[in-house]
């Protein structure tokens, strides 16, 4: 049966500011090889809280008399699908909204029953960001000295 082979660490722990992909790995049964040579889509989604659903963030579609996939990014060039693997999504300049669960679903069904999927959650970390330092003292050798900082 359907077997993920490689995917994201959960939770995924990607910086502010950098891409980060989430690449994902599967192996097909013959029977399931032999479908997906007809058709297959692959969606990625991510977890809408105020709606308490799915929002999709982007889609690759095959179909065999085409020969070659065709591909749905509607958040490029800020989230982008790999053309280089077959289920890799790409998140460039990673900002705080990007946080949050992120699913992929796997369809060779004409009727769009998902044959598997699968949930990783993203933590975006940032860097401290210094508010409000203390400036240059003259100070005496010896004696006390009040220092503060202040940081987000």
């Amino acid at each position: 049966s359907f077997n993920w082979t490689v995917q994201p660490a959960n939770p995924t722990l990607v910086t502010k500011g950098e891409d980060q992909s989430l690449t994902w790995k599967f192996t097909l049964t013959a029977d399931e090889q032999t479908k997906s040579q007809i058709l297959y889509l692959i969606h990625w989604k991510k977890f809408n809280p105020s709606s308490s659903g799915y929002d999709l963030i982007g889609s690759k579609t095959f179909l065999g008399v085409l020969g070659r996939p065709s591909y749905n990014e509607p958040r490029a060039p800020h989230i982008e699908i790999s053309k280089n693997d077959p289920a890799t999504l790409l998140i460039n300049n990673v900002t705080t909204e990007d946080e949050g669960t992120y699913k992929i679903v796997y369809i060779v069904e004409l009727d769009g029953t998902a044959l598997a999927d699968h949930e990783v959650n993203v933590t975006v970390l940032e860097h401290p960001e210094i508010v409000n330092a203390s400036g240059n003292q003259d100070v005496c050798e010896g004696s006390m000295v009040a220092l503060s900082c202040n940081a987000t």
